[in-house]
C-alpha cells in the first residue's frame, strides 16, 4: 500500500508541476519495481483518455461503435462494438472519475467546492489530464479511447499488456543508445522482430484471436498482402507503406502504436524500420532454421585467435579498441571465477605470478588446461542447464521423502567433466532410461 500512496503523490504533484529529474528517476523506479503501482497508474491513463473527450466525443463514439460494421482495411483499431459493451465501459468511466475525483479531494481542498458532478467538473478534469499524461494536457488534442474492448469482451486488453512487464510508456522509457550504425545491414532478427515483437505483434502477430484488421506483420505474406488498395510495408518503397505513415502520423486515430495502448516508437526504432524497408524489408525465419553463413574476421588477431578478431572488428566499428591487458593477478583470478565458479588459491596466484613474468603466454596456457581438467569445470557449467531444469535437492520443508535427484545432477557434471559431445548430451536428457 505504501507504494500505491506513493504513486498518488506522484499523481496529485504531476497535476500541479512538472516532476524534476530526481523526482522522474524516482516516479520509473517505483513503476518498474511495484506492479500494484503500475496498475494503477494505467487506470489513471486510461481514465484520463475518457476524461480528455466531452460529452459529446463520448456519444459520438459510442454510435459510430454502434453503427459501422467491420472493416477489412488498414484501419488497425477496431472500430465494431456491442452497444451494452461501450454502454457499460461508459459507466465503469464515469464511477471511476467519480472516485478519482473524491480521492483527490482531501489533497486538493482548494479544488473542491469547484468538484459537484462530473459533468462540470473541467478545472478537475484539466488536472487529472496533466497527472496522467501530461503530453495530451500540453498539445490540447483530445485522444478518443475508440477501443473499449476486444471482440472476446476483454476489458482494455493493453492494460493487461502493460501489467505483464512491458513498460513502454514515454514517462517510463529511457532513451536507448543506438547499436547499429548507418553503414550496416539491417538485420530483422536481430534489429526489427524485437521492435515488433514489442510494440505490433500484441494486435498483428501469430496470434489469430487478437489479430485485427486481418493484419499479420510477423511474416513477409501478412505484411505485403493487399488490404483494399493498401499494403502494410512494400518492400524497397517506405513512401507506399502504410505502416510507416502510420509510425509517424500526429493523428492520434491513425497513429500507430495507438495512443492507449501506452506504447511508443522510439525515434532510433522509427529510422531502423525506415532503412529495413528501403532495404527491402528482408523477412528472416526463427534462427534455428536459418542457414548459417561463413564470416571471416579482417582483424589480423584472428590469426591466433577467431574470437578476439571478431570482437576487434566490432570495436573498430565503432571507433573503439581494447582495453590494455589486466595485471596478472587479476587474469588468473578471471580466468579461475570464469572456468571454475570458485577464486584461484594463494599457492595457485603465487605460482602464476612467478611464471608469468618470465613466460607470459604459455603460463597463460597452462593455467586454463590446469582449470579445464579440474572437476569443479563440470559443476560451474552444469549449474545454467539445472536451473532451467529447476532441479532441487529437496522438495521443501516437511514433504521430503526418498529423493534420489542428486544423481541426475551427478550425471550432469559429469558429462560436462568428459566434454560429452551436445547431441549425444541432448539425446541422452530427453530420452532418459529408454536409452
Amino acid at each position: 500500500m505504501k507504494h500505491v500512496e506513493k504513486l498518488d503523490e506522484f499523481v496529485a504533484i504531476m497535476a500541479e508541476r512538472k516532476l524534476s529529474e530526481a523526482e522522474a528517476r524516482e516516479f520509473r523506479a517505483l513503476l518498474k519495481e511495484s506492479p500494484e503501482s503500475l496498475d494503477r497508474y494505467l487506470d489513471h491513463c486510461a481514465l484520463d483518455t475518457w476524461l480528455a473527450a466531452s460529452q459529446e466525443d463520448l456519444l459520438t463514439v459510442l454510435t459510430r461503435i454502434d453503427s459501422e460494421a467491420p472493416r477489412n482495411d488498414l484501419a488497425f483499431v477496431e472500430t465494431s462494438r456491442k452497444p451494452q459493451a461501450g454502454i457499460w465501459a461508459l459507466g465503469g468511466s464515469i464511477a471511476a472519475a467519480i472516485a478519482l475525483v473524491i480521492s483527490f479531494a482531501g489533497r486538493e481542498g482548494d479544488q473542491t467546492s469547484e468538484v459537484s458532478t462530473v459533468g462540470e467538473s473541467q478545472k478537475s478534469r484539466s488536472a487529472i489530464e496533466r497527472a496522467t499524461r501530461p503530453e495530451i494536457a500540453s498539445t490540447g488534442e483530445p485522444v478518443l479511447l475508440a477501443s473499449v474492448s476486444n471482440d472476446r469482451g476483454d476489458a482494455d486488453p493493453w492494460k493487461s499488456i502493460q501489467s505483464t512487464g512491458s513498460v513502454q510508456h514515454p514517462s517510463l522509457k529511457d532513451k536507448p543508445p543506438v547499436t547499429v550504425s548507418a553503414q550496416e545491414e539491417i538485420k530483422f532478427n536481430r534489429d526489427i522482430r524485437p521492435i515488433l515483437s514489442e510494440t505490433c505483434f500484441h494486435c498483428h502477430g501469430p496470434d489469430e484471436h487478437g489479430r485485427r484488421a486481418d493484419l499479420r506483420m510477423d511474416t513477409l505474406e501478412g505484411a505485403t498482402m493487399d488490404l483494399g488498395g493498401t499494403r502494410a510495408i512494400v518492400p524497397g518503397d517506405v513512401e507506399e507503406s502504410e505502416a510507416w505513415w502510420r509510425i509517424i502520423s500526429d493523428d492520434p486515430d491513425e497513429l500507430m502504436p495507438p495512443p492507449e495502448s501506452h506504447l511508443v516508437l522510439t525515434d532510433e526504432q522509427k529510422e531502423l524500420i525506415r532503412r529495413w524497408i528501403e532495404q527491402g524489408a528482408p523477412f528472416e525465419g526463427h534462427w534455428a532454421y536459418e542457414q548459417p553463413e561463413a564470416v571471416t574476421p579482417s582483424s589480423k588477431l584472428a590469426e591466433t585467435n577467431a574470437i578476439d578478431g571478431f570482437i576487434h572488428d566490432r570495436l573498430q566499428q565503432e571507433g573503439l579498441d581494447f582495453s590494455e591487458e589486466a595485471a596478472p593477478e587479476t587474469l588468473i583470478r578471471r580466468l579461475s571465477f570464469d572456468l571454475t565458479g570458485l577464486p584461484p588459491t594463494r599457492a595457485e596466484v603465487e605460482s602464476f605470478l612467478a611464471s608469468y613474468g618470465e613466460d607470459p603466454e604459455s603460463t597463460w596456457q597452462h593455467a586454463i588446461d590446469r582449470l579445464l581438467a579440474s572437476p569443479h569445470v563440470g559443476e560451474r557449467m552444469a549449474v545454467p542447464w539445472l536451473d532451467q531444469a529447476r532441479y532441487a535437492d529437496t522438495n521443501g520443508y516437511s514433504i521430503d521423502g526418498g529423493r534420489h535427484m542428486w544423481l541426475w545432477r551427478d550425471w550432469v557434471i559429469q558429462a560436462y567433466n568428459d566434454n560429452m559431445p551436445f547431441d549425444q548430451f541432448l539425446t541422452e536428457q530427453v530420452a532418459g532410461d529408454l536409452l
